[in-house]
């Protein structure tokens, strides 16, 4: 019996199964796409994601890349290409939003096999080996949140492993360095961090050149950077002209802190990283791939992105958002470094033993991370409010939703708010949104940090200048970010983190021009605003 069980097991049957996983896989995503009504008040979009939206839906329309329509432009997002893609979409009449789960979805699959692709090079002869990691990494909890999540992250991710899949092949001779450079150019216009990895990159070239050769061939060089430059440099330099600043506002509006910045991003990065990696199985094979790392120089490229990454995000502080976004991206890599790790056991164990390990290792993933249970339910209805006693609505990705709905039906079009956040209520109002923390607004994106309103550490949440926001006179004022089960005047404990918000409500000017303005809206809930007196 165990000879008939080697024999069926030798003749590729592991990697037919381990196939027919991997098209689950990619059945749990596309089936997820395929169920999500992004108009639903439940749909999987981050708020900000409908900063996005609100941004390409202006871009398409012709008015530049304004927050509100009449503005100066401003760069309030991090992904230039992301936004640009989807403004040509919906400028040749397509519908971003309805796209989003799909962009999303499709780029996480095309992940899995460039992460394949990748390992085609660093671990060409354990095919089984790689198959299994890149399951385990289509299992992983964050990276399926985040790839129907509305946002750029999984677009971005694949374009970094085509990258260094890329420079793997460019130092093994397969790739020219124009390629290699013009590649890192879209990815810096995908997201602004990839400059850093691209600085690292050369220079991890040119010591490995310097190592191999005993100099350092500055053709190479050469030829990397203008191919990079002949893609970033025209774009970068337009965008400083157009938008008046070389970073995306959400930068300024996020960092500037100095110490306690990276004493929070440092405090992020290791939650993230104890999070995206939290099955034991991890640590001990990349412990493997440590005690082998001398036969796999190539890999240790790798190495040096996953550190690149992780310092990266400290020194900039995080970010507000749980489900380590920041850290998404090392996890292609982690898992690649794990297949390496396997690939030195196997090999030591018969063909039987080496099927219960892989195997054994994807039941175990599957019971801990348990894929089975995110899938997103968008059909729900919205809680119904007890108007007896009160109580919050703590759901606040629907309640922004429902508020920024909410609006579109009692405003007029001449009308405006201030408001954080912004995302939802912004793209669904249709009117004129005035950011209280400055991720759109240069002014406050440039103002010093308060160091009053920096100890609960929300990045690009902390800025803030009430007084700029009244001056504006914005016809509703919104305070509290949760909706209530009865009318609630003044502050919560959340909102004093808030500098506008504190600035205003202890403003006299304030009081004297605006009114306390609940309205009930869909299931009972108060939105509670302030509105400017008639």
């Amino acid at each position: 019996m165990a000879s008939f069980a080697k024999k069926i097991i030798k003749n590729n049957f592991t990697e037919i199964l381990l196939f027919v996983v991997l098209l689950y896989q990619i059945y749990r995503y596309v089936f997820q796409a395929s169920q999500i009504d992004v108009f639903s008040t439940f749909a999987p979009l981050v708020d900000d994601a409908f900063i996005h939206l609100r941004f390409i839906e202006h871009f398409a329309e012709g008015h530049g890349f304004v927050w509100n329509i009449g503005e100066q432009p401003v760069e309030g997002f991090t992904s230039f290409l992301y936004v640009v893609f989807l403004g040509i979409i919906q400028y040749c009449g397509g519908s971003p939003i309805h796209l989003l789960p799909w962009v999303g979805s499709i780029s996480t699959i095309l992940i899995l096999f460039a992460t394949l692709w990748l390992l085609a090079y660093l671990n060409p002869k354990h095919h089984t080996e790689n198959i299994t990691t890149v399951i385990l990494l289509g299992f992983s909890p964050q990276l399926f949140f985040w790839s129907f999540s509305g946002l750029e992250i999984s677009f971005y991710i694949l374009f970094l492993i085509i990258c260094v899949t890329l420079f793997t092949g460019y130092q093994l001779g397969k790739f020219t360095p124009w390629l290699v450079g013009s590649m890192f150019g879209i990815l810096s216009l995908i997201r602004p961090e990839a400059l850093g990895l691209f600085a690292v990159t050369v220079i991890y070239d040119s010591l490995t050149s310097l190592q191999t050769t005993k100099t350092i061939d500055v053709k190479r060089f050469i030829n990397l950077f203008l191919s990079f430059s002949i893609v970033f440099l025209p774009v970068f330099f337009w965008k400083w002209w157009y938008f008046g600043y070389p970073l995306p506002n959400t930068y300024y509006a996020k960092t500037g802190a100095g110490l306690l910045q990276i004493q929070n991003g440092y405090i992020y990065t290791i939650s993230s990283i104890k999070q995206i990696l939290n099955l034991p199985i991890i640590p001990i094979f990349l412990f493997v791939f440590a005690f082998y790392w001398v036969k796999h120089k190539q890999a240790l490229y790798l190495v040096v992105i996953i550190i690149v990454i992780c310092t990266m995000t400290t020194l900039s502080g995080g970010d507000h958002f749980s489900e380590a976004r920041f850290l998404i991206p090392i996890l292609p890599f982690v898992f690649s470094l794990v297949s390496i790790g396997i690939s030195h056991i196997t090999p030591k164990v018969s063909m039987v033993s080496k099927f219960i390990l892989l195997f054994g290792v994807l039941v175990f993933t599957y019971i801990v991370w348990k894929p089975s249970q995110p899938i997103i339910n968008t059909n729900q209805v919205v809680e119904i409010a007890e108007n007896e006693k009160l109580k919050f609505f703590y759901n606040w990705k629907v309640g922004y939703t429902l508020m920024g709905k909410a609006l579109n039906e009692i405003t007029k079009p001449t009308d405006s708010i201030a408001v954080v956040p912004i995302g939802a209520i912004g793209y669904y109002s249709n009117i004129r949104v005035i950011d209280m923390v400055g991720l759109t607004d240069v002014k406050i994106a440039h103002e010093p940090f308060d160091p009053a309103y920096t100890s609960s550490w929300r990045p690009g949440h902390d800025k803030g200048n009430g007084i700029y926001i009244l001056n504006q006179k914005p016809t509703y004022i919104q305070l509290i970010d949760l909706l209530s089960s009865l009318p609630y005047q003044g502050l919560l404990p959340e909102s004093e983190y808030y500098k506008s918000v504190v600035e205003i409500w202890n403003s006299p000017e304030f009081l004297q021009l605006y009114e306390f303005y609940p309205i009930q809206i869909e299931g009972g809930w108060y939105y509670n605003l302030y509105r400017l007196k008639q």
